[in-house]
């Protein structure tokens, strides 16, 4: 069965947050009692929202849902509803496991958030980091919601310094060294990088994308999206890319705690235009 949630209070007076919802089965055999849980931000009485969902950032191995509250909070504040996820981590589970969840999540928001006044047709998936490239494969490739038996229901994607979205590219060119560190996440051969990789799906999709990317960010994550960006102008996309000057790869996420950090207004107008 499913569970609800554990917690419920009020982050701000015009705010309401539920905790630790369960988005997976609790009578699911690879149901994780700490990974497969979301919180939900909503202005108090809420109706029919846009929901932007975010995957956090970690390496593939660390971070957590909680460390975002602020940020649900301010986006809550502008009218829409945040849902912030975990999901299950590396080195235990592989990208492909973490894509799943990802997706398993988006289909627990898309039947449930109506509950909490969101719009389950307006639904956008955000994420920063590994939590960029994992909102990208799984919004473009449409094999994880196959298999969370549901359609894609997104209508947009938000990248926010993401990495490896050109993972067969760094692995074989850039940086091949280093992608032995990560065997185990994506695999050992070429083919199963390619696989991988969110900017081989771009044909398949229609997903609008918009990008923000750090000037200080780490050298592989700049190459990256430079990649990503040149094959979503080849294939026609609509895509976007905003430059923050000045912000180098954490900023790009915390800054985002201030609530007139001027990222919001262009998100929200990107939710609002499609």
């Amino acid at each position: 069965m499913l569970s609800y949630f554990t917690g419920i209070f009020t982050a701000h007076p015009s705010v309401l947050r539920k905790t630790d919802i369960s988005y997976v089965d609790t009578d699911s055999p690879d149901y994780d009692n700490q990974r497969h849980r979301l919180n939900v931000y909503t202005p108090v009485n809420a109706q029919n929202c846009d929901v932007l969902i975010f995957v956090h950032g970690g390496e593939w191995d660390s971070g957590d849902k909680n460390l975002y509250g602020r940020i649900g909070s301010h986006f809550a504040n502008k009218e829409v509803a945040w849902v912030s996820i975990n999901y299950r981590l590396a080195p235990k589970f592989n990208y492909k496991d973490m894509a799943f969840d990802v997706a398993r999540a988006v289909k627990w928001v898309y039947e449930s958030i109506s509950d909490f006044g969101g719009n389950p047709s307006r639904i956008f998936l955000s994420g920063h980091s590994a939590g960029g490239y994992l909102s990208a494969l799984t919004g473009l490739d449409n094999q994880y919601f196959k298999q969370a038996e549901i359609s894609n229901p997104l209508k947009g994607l938000i990248l926010i310094d993401s990495f490896l979205l050109d993972l067969y590219e760094f692995f074989t060119i850039t940086d091949p060294d280093w992608a032995r560190k990560y065997y185990d996440l994506f695999g050992s051969k070429e083919q199963e990088w390619r696989t991988a990789t969110p900017m081989f799906y771009l044909n398949g999709s229609q997903l609008p994308i918009r990008a923000f990317l750090g000037s200080k960010t780490y050298p592989g994550i700049l190459l990256g999206n430079d990649r990503f960006r040149k094959q979503c102008e080849l294939a026609g996309k609509d895509y976007q890319l905003h430059i923050i000057r000045g912000k180098a790869h954490r900023a790009m996420i915390t800054q985002l705690f201030f609530s007139k950090n001027n990222m919001y207004h262009h998100i929200i107008d990107f939710m609002k235009n499609n």
